[in-house]
């Protein structure tokens, strides 16, 4: 069994966690939204892409098409008619709802860089949400455990297994991607299996594996459609995790897990001497606590160099040698002649 394929997003500047100015302005924690919210929500997982608008949990605009070309391509021509028919700008928006995965790994990168940037520009939350929820989550079946399907391609399906609570869903284990006959087995092992719902926007991918294993008389989950239209989900779904509090912060998406590959960190310290504060290490040190939090790590890449203080240098690279992560620093090279030309005799003393 393989984990799934899941988009990520490299980021750079500081990160702005749950307890920022950046959010709390919005959504103090556990603090409830008691106006009208305005939402944007996207898709770009696959060819059917969609786009969104909502006012708390109510749908007030949707563009969707079904194209062989990933939705990514045409989202902003869809985004502009959208906006325009309702009068709206991307300023107006409260919160940014998208797509985290899993599906096509450059549509997913595309819809998540778009969200957080707006996000950051305007300076408004953004939540991901798994699109294997917001297929749960159109489900009218009364099972408690409800396994949501979508197509991977190359003959392969994402899937994971969500349990209903009072006013959600709890994902079980972990999302995956297996071939369909594959799939099929793995959730009729399963204790209970008659009495779970199968829920995708695809059956008929299931189809010919279904056939096969019926005869064989395994025990096998009724299976229901859904719509593949999902951005309207995504923002209602966006809309309850705000209201609970748990907008993400830059490194996970509101995915509870790491949704970047890299982390970029920008900082400038100009005329400040090794004693004064220092931001690229007090920056370093927020996304270290990120990483141990999460229980996980990826790269960090410091742009020009790691610090201006000998000993906090010396502590960034003993705390990535302890969690087992790169990490990198350097400058970027100019592309053209200086004019005038100008040339330091080697070598050079320092």
């Amino acid at each position: 069994m393989r984990r799934r394929r899941q988009a990520n997003l490299v980021i750079s500047g500081r990160i702005k966690g749950p307890e920022s100015a950046l959010f709390s302005r919005e959504w103090p924690p556990n603090c409830p939204i008691i106006v009208l919210v305005l939402i944007l929500a996207l898709d770009t997982s696959s060819p059917t892409g969609s786009l969104a608008v909502l006012r708390d949990e109510n749908v007030i605009g949707v563009v969707s098409t079904l194209a062989e070309e990933t939705y990514s391509s045409r989202m902003f021509r869809h985004l502009e008619f959208l906006l325009q028919e309702l009068s709206l700008k991307l300023d107006q928006f409260d919160l940014f709802a998208v797509a985290a995965g899993p599906g096509s790994f450059t549509g997913l990168r595309v819809g998540l860089a778009a969200a957080k940037g707006w996000a950051e520009v305007y300076e408004k939350p953004v939540v991901g949400i798994s699109v294997l929820e917001a297929i749960a989550a159109q489900s009218y079946s009364n099972a408690t455990v409800l396994v949501a399907a979508s197509d991977a391609r190359r003959g392969e399906i994402y899937y994971g297994v969500y349990r209903r609570q009072k006013n959600s869903l709890a994902l079980e284990d972990e999302e995956c991607v297996l071939g369909p006959e594959e799939f099929l087995r793995a959730i009729g092992a399963r204790p209970g299996s008659a009495e779970f719902a199968i829920i995708t926007p695809s059956p008929e991918m299931l189809s010919a594996a279904l056939s096969r294993i019926e005869m064989e008389r395994v025990p096998l989950p009724r299976v229901e459609r859904v719509s593949n239209v999902l951005a309207p989900v995504i923002g209602q779904l966006g809309y309850r995790r705000a209201q609970s509090g748990a907008v993400s912060d830059a490194l996970t998406l509101g995915t509870g897990r790491l949704a970047v590959d890299g982390v970029v960190l920008v900082a400038e310290d100009y005329g400040r001497e090794n004693t004064d504060p220092d931001s690229r290490f007090d920056f370093f040190e927020e996304i270290v606590t990120a990483y141990r939090k999460i229980g996980n790590s990826v790269p960090i890449f410091c742009c020009g160099y790691l610090s201006s203080n000998w000993d906090h240098a010396k502590r960034m690279v003993e705390q990535s040698r302890e969690m087992n992560f790169h990490l990198m620093a350097g400058a970027a090279e100019t592309v053209t002649f200086r004019r005038p030309e100008l040339e330091y005799p080697l070598p050079i003393g320092f």
